[in-house]
């Protein structure tokens, strides 16, 4: 190109007609202001409405900041070509004055005006030269049906702005001259004009074409960020090409493919209703929804959200990466959560509910048989039908219940609430309750901070409270009861054996059968018995009731304050009383004194029964009993007066030398016979005058046996015997 037509490229015009050289430099400084606006104009529409603006559209892929750049550049440079070149005369536009002055027709009369144009050529031209710049550099397609290019209204943005302000500034310029040309009566300006007009008028066609087929597209407004459109019934976050594409997701209502980045293509295979979106991510079923890389919802009206979720099942719902519901109705929260079961439940990282109606919620949770329920972190149920609730709690039996951190319930049926509680190490139907309460019975019961039920059937309520060794109930803070059916209830007793019994506080029973109640008793020994305060019953069979009572060896008792038995089968009756040997029974001390007023009754005389025997002391208060002996002397000393009676000398007269005779005597109920005899052995001692006769006399006698009703005592029969002699004178 010329010098001469780059001057023209450049807009300046140089007229040869020296009258007109005034106007044309004005017009012509006019024209480089307005052109000089349009590119400012179209600069200010790339930096702003192409690249983002206020709503933040960023440029499509397929309309680069370089082809918009060179649509404006182009359409500038040819608009000024046409303006700078119009007038046939003008010098270095000589082939571009002849295609102008061809296509317009134009007459020139003798006085260099134009008579007349026609413009139709020249619209046609700058027509088909704008529409081949806006195709070239790729900011407008003719075919409008091609959707594929434009994924979305928004998409079009850029180009149908810079479109409309280039047709607004290049009809402003052609208005301003054409005005000039007809105010001044000369088509040197009024051709230049014309043609800016057309070409403004182009521009603008193509902008409403443009607009026109935004009306086509469905809208981007789902999203702000590039590479956004939807058309066919289906959204599409991406390039759909299958080949090469910016990072993206597809959702569609049928079989879609071309989301992510390199990954695998997601399917949504289940019918219109279902979607698909991410790497890899699938449906199979009606109304189910994969959301994710490589997520999978094969379940109808399933629902898989997350990287590698899985929802299989009728109404599954799987929410997380790695998350699993596998049944109908499952559900699983968090991340690589699992429910695997109809109805089953997981909520929280690594959840995991593994059975029909099973249910974790918490992280690490575990529910691991129908029905169970795991709530907490690291919970754990795999009883059928069981429940752990709390921190790292355990319910491995069919039914059981473990509450609270560590808390474990190991049998059928056990229950463990509370802190490091445990129920049943195997044993069924156990109860713990409390902070590291035991119950590792069948049927035990631990309640209370550190209780333990050891056995079966054992119960233990209160602190530190201890029942083993068979069915041991330990009732009250720190009470240990050992031994089947033992007993131990307060603060704190012991009670060991088998039906032991310790009541109160500090008391202490050992021994089968063994009795301790009241405050700091001990009966130790089978059978032993201590009742009251501090009493000590130690033996088999050892009985101590009282403040203070001692009673040790068999048998031994100590009843009353103090009293004191200390020897085998001994016995302390009364404040104070003390045994001193074996077999000893004391009662009361020396400061006492006793009354019996019943002593003398008729009752208590009625109620004795065998013979009466009298009771004796000594100076120590030792008692004795005669055995009868006072009984039996009043019975002989009757039978001995009646003896007395029968004993009858026989009576010799003068004369007579021997008599015998025969007697029975009677005295309060003693009976005697007897038989005596008489013999003169010499007379006339003193003469025969005085006489004086010597006889000898003798009696045997025979009481008979004899039932003293007042004692009660039947005496043997008892024999009598007299010798004696006479003198008579």
């Amino acid at each position: 190109m010329s010098d001469s037509d780059a001057n023209c490229a450049q807009g300046h015009l140089f007229l040869a007609v020296p009258s007109r050289l005034r106007i044309l430099t004005a017009a012509s400084a006019v024209l480089a202001a307005l052109m000089y606006n349009t590119t400012l104009a179209a600069q200010e529409i790339s930096q702003s409405d192409i690249k983002g603006g206020s709503e933040q559209f960023l440029i499509p892929p397929n309309i680069t900041q370089e082809q918009s750049d060179a649509f404006r550049k182009q359409i500038i440079e040819y608009v000024n070509s046409l303006v700078s070149c119009s007038k046939k005369i003008t010098i270095g536009c000589n082939s571009v004055n002849q295609e102008i002055i061809d296509l317009l027709n134009i007459r020139e009369n003798s006085s260099n005006s134009i008579e007349g144009y026609d413009t139709s050529a020249l619209r046609k031209m700058i027509g088909d030269k704008i529409l081949e710049i806006a195709s070239s550099t790729g900011v407008f397609r003719e075919n409008f049906n091609d959707v594929g290019l434009y994924p979305c209204s928004e998409y079009l943005r850029p180009a149908a702005i810079a479109l409309d302000v280039e047709s607004q500034r290049i009809q402003e310029s052609g208005t301003v001259l054409e005005a000039v040309g007809a105010a001044f009566a000369v088509a040197d300006f009024e051709i230049p004009g014309l043609i800016l007009t057309y070409a403004g008028d182009y521009v603008d066609r193509l902008g409403l074409r443009t607009g026109l087929l935004q009306e086509f597209l469905p809208s981007c407004s789902l999203s702000t960020l590039s590479g956004l459109s939807a058309a066919g019934g289906g959204i599409t976050l991406g390039d759909p090409d299958n080949t090469s594409f910016f990072y993206g997701i597809t959702i569609g209502g049928g079989s879609i493919a071309g989301a992510g980045a390199g990954g695998d293509p997601a399917y949504a295979g289940g019918g219109v209703t279902s979607i698909a979106v991410g790497n890899g991510a699938a449906t199979y079923s009606l109304f189910a929804g994969a959301m994710g890389e490589q997520a999978s919802a094969t379940g109808e009206r399933s629902l898989a959200v997350g990287a590698f979720s899985e929802a299989n099942g009728f109404g599954a719902t799987a929410i997380g990466s790695n998350a699993a519901a596998i049944g109908r109705g499952s559900s699983a929260f968090g991340y690589a959560a699992s429910a695997n079961g109809i109805a089953a439940t997981a909520v929280g990282s690594n959840a995991n509910a593994n059975g029909d109606g099973a249910t974790a919620v918490g992280p690490q949770s575990f529910a691991g048989s129908q029905g169970s329920v795991a709530l907490g972190f690291l919970s754990f149920a795999n009883g059928h039908g069981s429940t752990g609730v709390g921190f790292a709690v355990a319910a491995y039996g069919e039914g059981s219940i473990a509450m609270g951190l560590h808390a474990q319930a190991n049998g059928k049926g056990a229950m463990a609430i509370g802190y490091d509680a445990v129920a049943g190490d195997g044993a069924s139907n156990a109860v713990a309750v409390g902070r590291e309460a035991q119950a590792l019975g069948v049927s035990s019961i631990a309640i209370g901070t550190n209780a333990a039920a050891l056995t079966e059937s054992g119960i233990a309520i209160g602190t530190d409270a201890i029942a083993q060794q068979g069915a041991a109930v330990a009732i009250g803070l720190a009470n240990t009861a050992s031994g089947n059916g033992a007993v131990a209830i307060g603060d704190p007793n012991f009670a060991t054996g088998q039906g032991a019994v310790a009541v109160g506080a500090g008391n202490v029973a050992l021994g089968n059968g063994s009795l301790a109640i009241g405050l700091e008793n001990s009966a130790i020994g089978d059978s032993a018995l201590a009742l009251g305060d501090s009493g000590s019953a130690q033996g088999i069979g050892a009985i101590a009731i009282g403040q203070g009572t001692g009673a040790s060896g068999h048998g031994a008792t100590a009843i009353g304050t103090e009293a004191t038995a200390l020897f085998v089968n001994s016995t302390a009756i009364g404040s104070g009383a003390v045994t001193t040997r074996e077999n000893q029974v004391a009662i009361g001390s020396s400061r006492n004194t006793y009354s019996m007023p019943g002593l003398g009754s008729p009752m208590s005389m009625a109620s004795q029964i065998g013979p009466l025997a009298l009771v004796t002391t000594d100076s120590s208060g030792n008692l004795g009993s005669d055995g009868g002996l006072l009984a039996r002397n009043v019975i002989e000393n009757r039978q001995g007066v009646a003896l007395g009676i029968a004993m009858t000398n026989p009576d010799l007269v003068a004369g007579e030398t021997s008599g015998v005779s025969v007697n029975w005597g009677n005295y309060q109920g003693a009976t005697a016979f007897s038989l005596s005899g008489a013999t003169v052995v010499a007379n006339d001692m003193l003469g025969e005058q005085q006489g004086g006769r010597i006889a000898i006399t003798a009696s045997l006698g025979v009481a008979t046996a004899y039932r003293e009703p007042n004692f009660r005592i039947r005496n043997k029969s008892r024999i009598g015997a007299r010798v004696g002699g006479q003198f008579t004178w």
